[in-house]
């Protein structure tokens, strides 16, 4: 497939690259060092959410399922293909390898110990009152793509489509996405511009 594409001092370069950086996975699986980092806390970090897991990892999941199935089908010779158990055996050991290295990548994007707290664009730090829908609250942050404020508890009823006022009565419409209790008796709720809404990003 790669005929007269690949060339041979790249491809003998790139075998040279791999050696240190498989050695250097095969040492980190033996001594199995924790990497110890730290990172300045930004606004909202107390409020983190599970990162989504992309839609080809989840395809990829379902056609090697299907795959698999393929295979268990024309083994039991009730369908118009056969499959030999040796030809089985040896594509079966590369998709449970395969199915395993996907499922602890999806699994490891939705672990709470890496969620992400992150926006779009640079939080501002802004404290001024607020109301949405109007129930007022108190302004927390605010960013070209969302904002967090902080609401009496229970006084949002749920999530959806609002409408915040900022002081100037400038009225912008965004999406509660989520509303946590901040542990002091108020409810912090987090919101973001509906995609596409370029005259709410303008305002």
């Amino acid at each position: 497939m790669f005929r007269g594409h690949l060339h041979w001092p790249t491809a003998f370069a790139l075998r040279i690259l791999r050696v240190p950086i498989g050695l250097s996975c095969l040492w980190w699986l033996i001594t199995r060092r924790e990497l110890q980092f730290q990172v300045t806390p930004k606004s909202g970090a107390a409020e983190r959410l599970p990162g989504r897991v992309p839609n080809v990892l989840l395809a990829l999941l379902g056609l090697m399922g299907a795959v698999v199935l393929y295979a268990l089908l024309g083994l039991t010779d009730r369908v118009a293909w056969h499959v030999t158990p040796a030809a089985a055996a040896a594509s079966g050991v590369w998709l449970i390898l395969a199915g395993i290295v996907l499922v602890l990548a999806i699994r490891r994007i939705q672990s709470p110990d890496f969620s992400t707290s992150r926006r779009n664009a640079h939080r501002v730090p802004l404290s001024v009152a607020v109301s949405v829908n109007g129930i007022d609250g108190e302004l927390t942050d605010i960013s070209v793509g969302g904002a967090a404020a902080r609401f009496p508890h229970g006084a949002l009823s749920g999530l959806g489509a609002v409408v915040l006022v900022l002081p100037g009565q400038v009225m912008i419409k965004m999406k509660i996405v989520r509303v946590s209790p901040d542990g002091r008796g108020d409810d912090n709720a987090s919101l973001r511009v509906t995609a596409g809404d370029w005259a709410t990003y303008r305002a």
